[in-house]
This record gives structure tokens, C-alpha cells and sequence, in this order.
């Protein structure tokens, strides 16, 4: 299989190690705009199957194109590529903007067929394990999910120098950029919205967002937070409160404390013993974005598509996202 990608530092760099690696895969093309950036990474290439190309028809003749460039760039190539009749893995979000929304709602259904948004949190052990246990009516009806997601970046000096060269918008703060991710997984296990809020916390001495809350109300009615920073200490863990029971990830194990009648030798309410634990070796994200791409590959390979319903709900979360009130 060939592969064009668009996109080549951080994140990137990732998504192209795995590519190449992937025994299916016979080239990889990876554009970047500049002619003198290119030839100094195929010089310092050390990928069996990749080179790197300064013009996007270069990429033309691949049979699927990865997109992991600015997420404000994404809704081009895929406008671009589309034409092309092309399978795309495109970077979440697919868009960034109510036009762009418009644009991938208005497309028809055999091409979103063939675009996969990598929302790769919802291939993880932990939400697979997540979602299992919130379906088992034993534990309940779901009142409250909470999330934190936190460390310090924000005080790296590297991160500092990227900030200050950024555009200021909402998928380039932590509230879209990462939050994005919570709120497209908190849709697929509660359902659709009645509200969203968003409260941006603490804008550091270049006025640049590192910390916020997201607040969503569901049509359901589950009340849902999630708090995310990157000016604090290392954390994450989450919670779900339903009425018969307690749901925890933490230090990377998840536990379900029930039941919610459990009383102290006083007759006083006590914190339920637990009657399930499971252990994880990684955090919320895990070998989730490995399992993405061989899942994209695999599809392409097999010339399937790709669910149109989940097409769909990720165009949703982002466009709930954009249109969201924020609090002062």
C-alpha cells in the first residue's frame, strides 16, 4: 500500500513511524511545504519507506493520505483530497470553523465513507472497560461524570517559545485542542447535548489559555465536567456518581465501589468496599493511537468504509464545541 502523509513534526513524526513500520505499507510520501525543510529531512531520514516531498501532487498517487497537520489546515485537504476519491485519516479535529462544519456536513455519504477523524481515545482499554460497565444496569443510572486531565508544560520553555508563535483560537488553546478529545468521548457514552459551557481559567503572562472547565448538560439530563490544565501538577483520573454506585480511574487503575447502602458498624454511610478492579499499564490515551491507524490501514486495505454514523458524531462534538458558551 502507498501512503501520503501531510504533516512531519511532533505528533506527526509518530503517525509516520508507525506507517512505515506497518508491513502492508510499501511507501510513504510526506509532504511539507518547504523545498529546503524537505531536503534536510531526507537527508537525516532513517525510515526504509519514507521520503519527503515539497508539493501536495506529490501525493496524489497514494491510495490513502494521513492528515496531521494544523487543525486549522484540515478541512482543505480533505476538500482537497475528496476530489481525489481518496481514504483519509484525518488528525481530530476535522474542523475548526462553523463553514468548515458545513462544508464535511454537506458531503455526500460515499465520501464520508472514506474519511476516518482519529478520535483514538475511543479505542483505549479504559473506555472500552468505561463504556461496558455504565451499560450494566446493576450499577445504575449515571447522575455526574467528572475528569482531570493536568501537568505543567505550560512552564516548559520549549512549549513557551511554540506558544508565542501560535494564532490565538480556541484548537490551539488546551480547551480545543485537548478538550476536544473529552467532549467527543463524553457524546459517544452520554448522548447528545442541551448545553456546554466553557470557562477558560488562569490566561498566563502572554495571555494564552492553559487551563479551563468544560460543563455539558446532556439531553438525558447526566451533568458532566471536565478540567483540564497545563499549569499544575500531573493528574488523571476521572469519576462517575450513579445512584447505585461509584466508578474511579486513578493511578491507573479503574474500580467500581458499590453497593451504594453500605453503612458503618454506627449506621452511618461509609464509602462501599469495591467488587471490581482493573489495572492498566498506561493512562487514558494508552496504545490507542497504534490501534487507530491499523485500523485505518486494515480498512483501506480491505476496501471497506468507514461508518458514516460515526462520521457524523464527530462532526457534532466539534461543532458543540465551537458554538459553545463561554463563561466569564
Amino acid at each position: 500500500m502507498k501512503i501520503g502523509i501531510i504533516g512531519y513534526r511532533n505528533h506527526s513524526s509518530k503517525i509516520i513511524k508507525l506507517v512505515d513500520q506497518t508491513p502492508s505499507t510499501k511507501e510513504v510520501r510526506v509532504y511539507c511545504r518547504k523545498s529546503l525543510e524537505t531536503d534536510k529531512l531526507n537527508k537525516s531520514n532513517k525510515f526504509k519507506k519514507t521520503k519527503y516531498y515539497s508539493s501536495i501532487s506529490d501525493l496524489e498517487g497514494m491510495e490513502a493520505i494521513f492528515i496531521t497537520s494544523s487543525s486549522s489546515s484540515h478541512t482543505k485537504y480533505i476538500k482537497y483530497f475528496v476530489k481525489k476519491k481518496k481514504y483519509i485519516f484525518c488528525e481530530k479535529p476535522a474542523c475548526t470553523t462553523n463553514s468548515e462544519v458545513k462544508f464535511l456536513k454537506l458531503l455526500n455519504n460515499n465520501e464520508k465513507s472514506k474519511i476516518f477523524i482519529n478520535f483514538n481515545m475511543k479505542e483505549s482499554e479504559l473506555y472500552k472497560t468505561l463504556k461496558k460497565n455504565l451499560n450494566k444496569q446493576k450499577f445504575g443510572k449515571v447522575i455526574h461524570f467528572h475528569l482531570n486531565a493536568t501537568h505543567g508544560l505550560a512552564y516548559r520553555k520549549d512549549y513557551i517559545k511554540k506558544i508565542l508563535r501560535t494564532k490565538r483560537n480556541l484548537f490551539n488553546y488546551i480547551t480545543g485542542n485537548l478538550g476536544i478529545h473529552y467532549v467527543n468521548l463524553l457524546h459517544d457514552l452520554f448522548g447528545d447535548f442541551k448545553n456546554i459551557y466553557i470557562k477558560n481559567i488562569l490566561p498566563d503572562k502572554n495571555n494564552f489559555i492553559n487551563s479551563c472547565l468544560i460543563h455539558i448538560i446532556f439531553e438525558n439530563n447526566v451533568d458532566a465536567t471536565v478540567f483540564l490544565s497545563y499549569g499544575t501538577v500531573y493528574s488523571k483520573n476521572l469519576s462517575v456518581y450513579t445512584d447505585k454506585s461509584l466508578q474511579e480511574f486513578n493511578n491507573k487503575k479503574f474500580s467500581i465501589f458499590y453497593p451504594r447502602d453500605t453503612f458503618s458498624s454506627k449506621g452511618l454511610f461509609i464509602k462501599p468496599n469495591t467488587i471490581y478492579n482493573k489495572k492498566f499499564k498506561n493512562d487514558f490515551i494508552g496504545d490507542s493511537i497504534n490501534k487507530s491507524v491499523t485500523k485505518f490501514i486494515r480498512t483501506v486495505k480491505r476496501k471497506k468504509m468507514f461508518s458514516i454514523r460515526e462520521f457524523n458524531k464527530n462532526i457534532y462534538s466539534v461543532e458543540k464545541l465551537i458554538n459553545a458558551k463561554i463563561l466569564n
